[in-house]
C-alpha cells in the first residue's frame, strides 16, 4: 500500500511539474508576443530603404537632400495612417508616410576606408592634392563629393582619393624639401606657366602661410 502511495504520490509531482512548466512557457510567449499597439508601432516605425531600421543617430537625408541626424522619431496619425516624423538636432521635421522609406545618408569613406569630412585635404590617385569643400554623396553628383584647389573645383568618387593627415612641422619640413615644381605641381597650386620666378614665389607663398597656420599667428592676428 505504501509503494502505491509513493508511486501516485511521484506521478501526481511529475504531472504537476509538467503543468506548471507549461503554464510558465506559455505565459512567456505570450508576454514576449507584442501587445496589439506594439505591433501597430513596429509596423509604422520608419525604416531606410534597404529594409533596416532608422535608430537615433542615424544618419538620413531630409527633403532637401542635406544630410541629418536623427535625434528623436515621433509617430501620429494623419489621414487615417500613421505618419513618421525624422526630427534633427535642430528640431526641425521630415515627415514620412507608412508607405515611404527614409533615404539614407552614406558616408564618404576615402581608398582606406577613412571618413573624409568638409575642409579635409585629399589626394587624387594621380597625386594632386584638393581641399574637399562638401563631403555630402548625395549633392548635384551623386556619389561623389565636392573638391577644389586655387582655380579649379570638380567632382571625385570618395574611393578614389586619399585623406591627408593634418598639417604638421614635420609634413612641412618634408615638403618644403621637394622642390618648388613637385610641390606646387601635387598640391595644385597655380602659378605662371614658363616662369620659373612665377612657380619660386607661389611655393614660397603656401609654404609661409601653412607656417602661420601652424604657428597661429593669423588667428593671433585675428583675435587682436
Amino acid at each position: 500500500m505504501d509503494d502505491f502511495v509513493t508511486e501516485f504520490n511521484e506521478k501526481m509531482a511529475a504531472k504537476s511539474r509538467e503543468v506548471c512548466e507549461r503554464i510558465e512557457r506559455e505565459d512567456a510567449e505570450r508576454r514576449g508576443r507584442p501587445s496589439e499597439v506594439e505591433r501597430r508601432i513596429l509596423e509604422a516605425w520608419p525604416r531606410f530603404e534597404d529594409g533596416k531600421p532608422v535608430w537615433l543617430d542615424s544618419r538620413y537625408l531630409d527633403e532637401g537632400g542635406e544630410p541629418q541626424v536623427v535625434h528623436g522619431v515621433q509617430l501620429w496619425v494623419g489621414a487615417g495612417e500613421v505618419m513618421a516624423d525624422l526630427i534633427n538636432e535642430d528640431g526641425w521635421h521630415t515627415v514620412l508616410s507608412e508607405e515611404e522609406r527614409a533615404r539614407e545618408a552614406k558616408e564618404a569613406l576615402d581608398s582606406r576606408g577613412e571618413q573624409i569630412f568638409e575642409g579635409d585635404m585629399v589626394r587624387s590617385k594621380s597625386g594632386e592634392v584638393w581641399t574637399v569643400k562638401s563631403a555630402s554623396m548625395h549633392g548635384f553628383l551623386p556619389g561623389y563629393i565636392q573638391v577644389r584647389s586655387d582655380k579649379f573645383m570638380t567632382y571625385f568618387m570618395p574611393h578614389e582619393l586619399t585623406r591627408i593627415e593634418p598639417d604638421s612641422w614635420g609634413r612641412l619640413e618634408l615638403d618644403a624639401d621637394s622642390g618648388a615644381f613637385h610641390y606646387c605641381v601635387l598640391r595644385g597650386i597655380d602659378y605662371e606657366r614658363g616662369s620659373t620666378r612665377s612657380m619660386m614665389e607661389a611655393f614660397a607663398f603656401d609654404i609661409i602661410r601653412r607656417a602661420k597656420a601652424l604657428a597661429g599667428v593669423e588667428a593671433a592676428r585675428d583675435e587682436d
